[in-house]
């Protein structure tokens, strides 16, 4: 072997480098983000949407002020008698 061979033999070898983070890279990241929940959001039904904690106030709002009445019939529409707790009068829902 000659010398040229020998050091291309022990030459050490190339350090792997790690990219740095770029402005670019996070704004393509932050895109596909975004595309990704708006077509979610289009396609995904309301009744399968999860719900908020607007949403469950809400329907703890309904429970607690309208109760059920269990001794009166439904009136002709069908419709359910209930005790509303803050106008103190039945409704019917």
């Amino acid at each position: 072997m000659n010398n040229s061979e020998l050091s291309s033999l022990r030459k050490k070898p190339k350090k792997q480098t790690v990219e740095d983070m770029s402005i670019a890279g996070v704004g393509n990241a932050a895109l596909g983000t975004l595309a990704v929940n708006t077509i979610t959001s289009i396609f995904t039904k309301e009744e399968n949407k999860p719900a908020t904690k607007g949403d469950l106030q809400k329907l703890s709002l309904k429970l607690n002020r309208y109760q059920d009445i269990r001794n009166l019939s439904n009136n002709e529409l069908g419709k359910k008698p209930f005790y509303d707790t803050e106008l103190n009068i039945l409704v019917y829902l």
